[in-house]
């Protein structure tokens, strides 16, 4: 009689659980750094993000506000990404069970992948990434079943997919020279098929359609974000052109870089000057920055499988040029252009500042995700040349244990479900304010979306009038004594000390900094620096950077005691990398310089 309460589970339930239930163990309980204060914004009050915009992405995020009744605001989109992450894993598990038909292959490089540092890290936090994966995955997949089973609908389901993708990131853009050539040796004669292209290019531009979102939510009415310029919204179509191209944009971050060096006898670089004038300079530009740069971005890439493609990724070519070579087409497109097309779009070399480096780290998961795929191909065709039975059954049971070694390894890194670092330092920021204060906020994205986030989804302090100081140049003297005129304020505040600090006369005042009248300005409340939850040791760039932010203020707070300014600035280069400008601020401090727009 329990025959019909018998319920089958499918086998991408045992990959997607466990990465899930990781997933939410480590998951931020809140707004974090970075992007995430603003997507969860305008996923929740469905505003719009910043360019090209992210309407996808927006839209999903709304139905996790509101269908999981549980939770804040910001812990309910985050779970957007964990949610894609582990449907990512799910994806490729099933992908690599069709490819080698092994159950242990597919379920242990797929759940390599799944504790990675840099999937995991894009998991537990509001972003756009693991949506992007999930949409390329689903692609491939996709297509390999349309490949399988000659039905056009899956070659449909692809296209929309693509249509769907490009509604989130652009970056998926890289993807489409790989999936023509593969549809095109597959069953070139798809062209000729009128009713192929049309429900194709239906297919695709039903998933582009997502981005009617933008000038429909713009009509609808005012909205405002910190990211990008103003403008008069996305009613005319050059508006809309522009903002999804990324010209209208506001939320550019000064970053100091210093070129590679360039080095003569590269035989690269030789043959590029061969070319001629009008090719040859862009080779030898290319050349010169990016070949040094694909070497180190292949080392943080095989890195993150624990170097496993050392040994696997030529096999997994060979294995699939074997069994599924029309497919190698696709696999090995798609890495040659999330690598080597990559790096035109994106600048890896060891000069950069650490803040590029760590912002590029996200760009590499799509071609983590298909290296784990060809490298799990090779690991079949390594068991597949072991001729002894219980050799080969006890070898592909032992990479089920491959897993637990990322998993043991990343686990504290990526444990963010006790940091508030990000909520907790802007909430300073606007409870240290007196009532009706005018604070300039010029913390770029780590400091402003969390501010953005505090006001907009708790509410937090809405009689502080905040503006978002988006320039390139330093907030100076004459912008200060602007606002006092024009916001008919006897004092104004900023949240982080601007480069030529010195001359500006700035007065620690609770966690900001005052300019103009201090004499009546409440009592401080020192008790507010202690509001801190979540610092440990072992951080990401992101948050290191608040944790050297809250040192310095904590050294600032207290002038007149050198054992503590001693303490705190210790602790700031400590946490801060030596190539950051936390350094060179507390050295200038020390010496009573000027910081020449290095903080």
């Amino acid at each position: 009689m329990f025959k019909k309460w018998h319920i089958k589970i499918p086998d991408w339930f045992f990959v997607f659980f466990p990465t899930y239930f990781v997933y939410l163990l480590t998951i931020y309980p809140t707004a974090g750094t970075e992007d995430s204060g603003e997507l969860i914004v305008s996923a929740a009050l469905l505003d719009i993000a910043h360019p090209p915009g992210y309407p996808l992405h927006t839209l999903i995020g709304k139905l996790f506000t509101f269908l999981i009744p549980f939770g804040n605001i910001g812990w309910r989109v985050n779970l957007l990404s964990a949610f894609f992450g582990a449907a990512t894993i799910a994806l490729v598990y099933l992908l690599i069970k069709k490819l080698v038909k092994n159950d242990y292959i597919s379920m242990g490089s797929a759940l390599l992948l799944g504790f990675s540092d840099i999937f995991w890290s894009q998991s537990i936090r509001t972003e756009t990434y693991t949506l992007h994966t999930f949409t390329l995955v689903s692609i491939v997949y996709l297509l390999f079943r349309w490949h399988e089973s000659k039905k056009d609908t899956f070659l449909f389901a692809a296209s929309l997919a693509t249509g769907l993708g490009l509604a989130n990131q652009h970056a998926l853009f890289l993807a489409g020279i790989p999936i023509i050539a593969y549809v095109l040796i597959t069953n070139w004669k798809v062209i000729t098929s009128p009713k192929i292209i049309a429900g194709s290019l239906l297919a695709l531009f039903l998933g582009l359609s997502v981005y009617a979102y933008l000038p429909i939510r713009t009509s609808l009415g005012p909205y405002d974000n910190p990211a990008y310029i103003k403008h008069e919204g996305l009613h005319t179509w050059e508006t809309f052109i522009n903002f999804v191209n990324r010209k209208i944009y506001g939320g550019t971050i000064n970053v100091t870089e210093e070129p590679a060096e360039k080095t003569d006898g590269n035989i690269i670089t030789n043959f590029a000057t061969s070319i001629g004038d009008t090719f040859g300079p862009y080779l030898v530009n290319y050349a010169t920055n990016n070949v040094n740069g694909l070497f180190m971005m292949l080392r943080i890439i095989f890195q993150q499988l624990f170097f496993l493609p050392i040994i696997a990724l030529a096999p997994g070519f060979y294995y699939l040029g074997k069994k599924h070579k029309k497919f190698t087409v696709l696999l090995g497109g798609l890495l040659f252009f999330y690598t080597s097309v990559q790096l035109l779009f994106i600048n890896v070399n060891s000069n950069l500042h650490p803040y590029t480096l760590f912002s590029n780290r996200p760009f590499y998961m799509s071609s983590i995700v298909i290296l784990t795929i060809v490298c799990a191909c090779g690991i079949a065709f390594i068991l597949d040349i072991i001729e002894n039975k219980k050799i080969r059954l006890y070898l592909s049971s032992a990479i089920l244990l491959l897993p637990f070694i990322p998993l043991a390894t990343n686990f504290s890194a990526n444990n963010e479900s006790k940091n508030y670092l990000a909520h907790d330092f802007s909430r300073n920021l606007l409870e240290s304010l007196p009532p009706n204060a005018f604070l300039i906020t010029t913390g770029k994205d780590n400091v402003t979306f969390p501010l953005y986030y505090l006001r907009k989804i708790e509410n937090i302090r809405p009689d502080v009038d905040l503006e978002v100081y988006y320039g390139r140049d330093c907030v100076d003297q004459d912008l200060l004594e602007n606002r006092l005129i024009e916001k008919e304020q006897k004092t104004v505040f900023i949240d982080l000390l601007p480069c030529h600090y010195s001359s500006l006369n700035l007065t620690p005042y609770n966690f900001v900094y005052a300019y103009g009248e201090t004499e009546n300005l409440p009592p401080e409340k020192p008790a507010i620096y202690s509001q801190i939850r979540g610092i440990r040791s072992k951080m990401d760039y992101m948050n290191n950077r608040l944790k050297g932010l809250y040192y310095l203020k904590l050294a600032l707070s207290d002038l007149e005691n050198e054992d503590n300014l001693h303490q705190y600035f210790t602790k700031t280069l400590n946490e801060i990398p030596e190539q950051d400008s936390f350094k060179w601020f507390i050295d200038d401090f020390y010496q009573g310089k000027d910081t020449n727009g290095m903080f």
